[in-house]
């Protein structure tokens, strides 16, 4: 800062006008400098000041393959201008070495030896060049020219040329030569004591910055603290803010790495206010990215956004700066691991723009594709990264071959994933990496081979020294001998990983490998010793692990106590391994991140509904099933529905007592349970209860489901042919048989039936499921042919999304025309404004209101909407099982609109309504969340506040303005919604045209409210 304001008050020059250009930009972002000297030199200004000082700054600018050509034709010109500054030799000489040409590199250094007369300025290179010739294979030559140096730096005697020297030696070209174990660690500690003996700060704090970071990096945060902090102690000494925000930045690290998360966050607050008193704009945004990283690691998602967002406001106008599409991705990726899909794919699509302008770290763009199930796009990006060139691109490489081999593994291409796992093993960068073959050999059977491979790469990590490594790794072989069944070799491996972890303090990793020591211990039969231990390592994780660990610990404490019978004790596992789920899904504006976040935090709830239907039977098994069940299913729609806010958060659940008061004499409801390989169902009546566990498993419910609506959801010509889409009598009886036959006689009398379904059962037309065939009598009295009876016939159907939605009666009462007013849309779909014409007849001209063609534009829509009890849709829509968020309803465009409503555009409209009827194709249709069922339009709508919403479960036709007229028809006679919809179901499938299941079944109603 002081320079900066010095050279502003200088007269101007030519050599002033360009080094005050390049002050102006912070010196930890020069490129910022860029365009006014490039501009400067075009002119012929600065007297080749530009000239001298571009080639330095190109350094940092992307990409890479444009900018380093550049570099190396600038740094031959500047050194014509200025052959007396050592930086330009030594920059032009690692940018020949990093592109390969190492003889060029030497070439260069020993011509900036002759030509520099200055010891100090002759050391570095004539360090540099023993470097260069260690690099090149010729050590000999590289240890006579270390000597020789070495020796006239003794001869020499000045503390200043030995401090040049211990710095040349703790460079990247310098750590070659000596054998010790600790030879990575030796120079900079040689440098740190010399410094310190000689009263030269600004090396020791060199010495001092560097060990601890390297430390840091090896998996010793421990003492790489120590190191930062004496690094910290001479950085506040002479009170230089750029100094003081790199060492509480780098001690903010290390610190979180132990697991210290609150005095990591003091430091790397410090270290922002320090880097903005220093006026860099790096350092401001590399200390909020490192506030990002800790809270992030440290399972506060929260605090993670809003770190995550003050980055990105830092980092995002450093256009050259790594750091950019850093924040872009630290953006997506926190509202993607907190369910927000829109959100996080818009920072997605920022960060592989700035990506694609970098031409670098092409691996996150494939991971964004490869989430978003593009598998086509991930491979691309992928393979570009195994391809690129310059800067981070050889670091980042196996990261890439990692991202390929999950790819091919999902195209199910396993021997491109074996090669591409090959690839990734011999690129393997970092000190906790892990090689990839091991697990493609043993998911092939193959793994004893992969143990072997393991094995090796563990040793090789452990006689490296890499202590952190070698936790990791042995993190990996002990997974593998457990899944081989060496219970012995597990059981050692798994103790061996911990001893390391311990030793460098990696609580999380410790953490894990006691967990797997207590897995092989229940598998060798000693459940003492597995419940000692799974007990232990969760009261560690409590306090100590991050959530990434502590809740796959206190999960296989659950899973295994109740393996061994202790149902108890396992709920209240499983209730801390749900731990703050529900309170973080209550942060979340938009129904679908709620749902993406319960979808990727269900294994607690599925475990716990899992050992209790195991259990054996008792008194009060029911009701504390029930409550479990309720906040296993749409606990994100029940938060969405309540207006639930942060702060007022309580995971609530329906008392058993209410739900059963809810059901009249001649109701039931129906919860079904999908988990594990099992399916359940807990039938509940007024007067009393029952749980069947039924007879199929949930790979063959599956199955089954899918070939009796698969007919249904294929169109040909735009068109259903029902000659191919026939209805399978046998498998819809096969399926009744299976799933409702077994408590069917306690459904004897029930007019009403509430479903409450679950995985693959979202998708079935309970009401097309055959209970018996019956012979019908022709007009003579004769026996005819025979009919099939269905669901139907006997019950009115309701769908739930959880019991905890049970509307009570008053809100199962009826609609009246003079009351309800009715919005009916017409879009441009066959028999559209055919259907809404019924519904006015049926209802009264005054009762409804039109919108039609052009009139009927998404704007019209939305605006309409607040002023409708009911609101009727006949129109086209698109279900997208890949991206929900992408289904919409079709109206007329508009200046204001596109015409499609999407389902955060319907979040968004003022509910006043109780009935949104879906007449449009595969409203109901969509991608099932686990725990959330079916995320489609129906969905939206329940979401937005509507009390009741009727939709379809696959195409609709022009016919269904014959069965939607029947609806209103009785809607308006004074029949309930059940009753309507059902009445108008059986009066079309009496119609000979329209008898086929196609035209009736796939109608189903949802209701959502309390």
């Amino acid at each position: 800062m002081g320079m900066r304001r010095e050279y502003a008050e200088l007269p101007d020059s030519p050599e002033i006008v360009c080094l005050r250009a390049y002050l102006m930009a912070h010196p930890d972002y020069p490129a910022a400098a860029a365009p006014a000297l490039l501009e400067m030199e075009e002119r012929g200004e600065g007297a080749g000041c530009p000239t001298v000082l571009l080639p330095g700054i190109f350094r940092q600018m992307r990409p890479f393959e444009v900018w380093d050509p550049r570099r190396l034709e600038y740094y031959q010109r500047a050194l014509v201008i200025a052959p007396e500054v050592r930086g330009l030799w030594t920059r032009y000489a690692g940018t020949l070495a990093s592109l390969g040409r190492l003889r060029d590199a030497d070439e260069v250094l020993g011509e900036g030896a002759e030509t520099l007369s200055h010891p100090l300025e002759r050391l570095p290179l004539l360090m540099r060049r023993a470097g260069m010739a260690f690099l090149r294979g010729d050590t000999s030559a590289a240890v006579a020219l270390r000597q020789a140096v070495a020796a006239a730096v003794d001869r020499d005697g000045r503390p200043g040329i030995r401090l040049a020297y211990l710095y040349e030696l703790d460079g990247p070209l310098g750590r070659w030569e000596e054998p010790a174990e600790d030879s990575w660690a030796r120079p900079a500690r040689r440098l740190a004591e010399f410094s310190q003996e000689h009263w030269a700060w600004n090396y020791e704090w060199q010495a001092r910055y560097a060990l601890g970071m390297r430390l840091s990096d090896r998996g010793e945060p421990l003492l790489a603290v120590q190191e930062l902090t004496r690094a910290l102690a001479i950085a506040d000494s002479v009170d230089v803010a750029s100094l003081q925000a790199q060492s509480y930045n780098k001690r903010g690290r290390a610190l979180g790495k132990l697991g210290r998360w609150d005095e990591a966050g003091e430091d790397l607050v410090r270290s922002i206010d320090h880097a903005v008193a220093s006026e860099s704009p790096y350092r401001i945004a590399e200390a909020w990215h490192n506030l990002y990283q800790m809270h992030h690691d440290a399972g506060h998602l929260l605090k993670a956004l809003e770190a995550g967002d003050r980055f990105l406001e830092a980092a995002d106008h450093l256009i050259h700066s790594s750091l950019r599409w850093a924040a872009h991705l630290a953006a997506g990726e926190i509202r993607w691991k907190l369910g927000w899909h829109a959100a996080a794919n818009e920072a997605f699509a920022r960060a592989v723009s700035v990506i694609d302008d970098h031409r670098e770290c092409h691996n996150y763009a494939g991971d964004y594709f490869e989430r978003q199930g593009n598998l086509a796009k991930a491979k691309d990006y992928y393979g570009r990264g195994t391809q690129a060139y310059g800067g981070a691109a050889e670091s980042v490489r196996h990261l890439n071959w990692a991202g390929m081999v999950r790819v091919y593994l999902e195209l199910g291409q396993v021997d491109s994933a074996r090669v591409a796992a090959a690839a990734h093993d011999e690129n393997l960068a970092g000190e906790r990496a892990i090689p990839l073959l091991p697990w493609i050999l043993s998911r092939e059977g193959r793994t004893e081979e992969g143990i072997r491979i393991a094995s090796a790469w563990a040793q090789r990590r452990m006689e490296a020294g890499n202590i952190a490594g070698a936790s990791m790794a042995n993190l990996q072989l002990a997974e593998l001998n457990l899944e081989a069944g060496h219970l012995e070799a597990a059981h050692a491996v798994a103790l061996l990983a911990d001893s390391f972890a311990i030793t460098v303090d990696l609580v999380d990793e410790s953490i894990q490998a006691n967990r797997l020591v207590g897995l092989v211990l229940a598998e060798l039969g000693d459940t003492a010793g597995a419940l000692r231990t799974l007990e232990a390592t969760a009261d560690q994780a409590a306090t100590l692990a991050s959530a990434r660990t502590s809740q796959p610990t206190f999960l296989a404490l659950a899973d295994f106590l109740a393996s061994v019978g202790r149902t108890d004790e396992a709920l209240v596992a499983y209730e801390k391994a749900a731990g703050q789920n529900f309170e973080t899904t209550a942060g979340f504006s938009l129904d679908f991140d709620r749902v993406r976040y319960r979808d990727q935090h269900q294994s607690p709830y599925d475990g716990a509904v899992l050992a209790l239907l195991r259990s054996p039977e008792r008194e009060g098994r029911i009701p504390e099933l029930a409550p479990w069940s309720q906040r296993r299913k749409a606990g994100a729609l029940r938060l969405g529905r309540s207006g639930t806010t942060e702060g007022d958060v309580s995971d609530s659940t329906l008392p058993f007592m209410e739900v059963q008061s809810r059901l009249d004499d001649d109701d039931a409801l129906v919860d079904f349970q999908v988990v594990g390989d099992s399916v359940w169902a807990l039938v509940v009546r007024k007067e009393f209860s029952l749980l069947r566990k039924l007879p199929v498993a949930t790979d063959s419910l599956a199955t089954m489901v899918q070939s009796l609506i698969g007919a249904f959801s294929q169109a040909y010509g735009g068109r259903i042919d029902l000659a191919r889409a026939s209805f399978d009598e046998a498998l819809s009886n096969r399926l009744y048989q299976a799933i409702w036959f077994p408590f069917s006689d306690e459904l004897a009398g029930v007019r009403r039936v509430f479903l409450v379904p679950d995985g693959v059962l979202h998708r079935l037309p309970f009401a097309a499921l055959i209970r018996a065939f019956e012979r019908e009598s022709d007009e003579r009295g004769s026996p005819g042919l025979q009919a099939p009876k269905f669901l139907i016939d006997e019950h009115e159907l309701i769908y739930l999304p959880s019991t905890g939605l049970l509307p009570t009666s008053s809100r199962m009462s009826s609609f009246h025309p003079g009351e309800t007013r009715v919005l009916a849309v017409a879009g441009n779909a066959p028999g559209a404004e055919d259907e809404i014409g019924r519904i006015g007849e049926e209802w009264g001209e005054g009762g409804v209101h039109q919108l039609a063609g052009e009139g009927a534009s998404e704007s019209r829509v939305i605006s309409a909407s607040g002023q409708y009890e009911i609101l009727h849709f006949a129109t086209h829509a698109v279900a997208d099982d890949r991206d929900p968020l992408a289904s919409h309803l079709r109206f007329s465009p508009d200046s204001g609109s596109d015409g499609l409503l999407h389902p955060v555009e319907v979040s968004r409209i003022p509910f006043g309504r109780r009935l949104v009827v879906l007449s449009a194709c595969e409203t109901q249709a969509g991608r099932v969340f686990g725990g959330e069922g079916l995320m489609g339009l129906s969905r939206a709508f329940l979401s937005g506040g509507a009390e009741a919403v009727v939709a379809s479960q696959w195409l609709v036709g022009g016919q269904a303005s014959y069965l939607m007229g029947n609806f209103y028809g009785h809607l308006s006679s004074g029949d309930p919604l059940s009753s309507a919809l059902r009445a108008a179901q059986l009066a079309t499938r009496a119609q000979p045209e329209t008898s086929h299941p196609f035209f009736w079944a796939g109608f189903v109603l949802h209701m959502g409210g309390r």
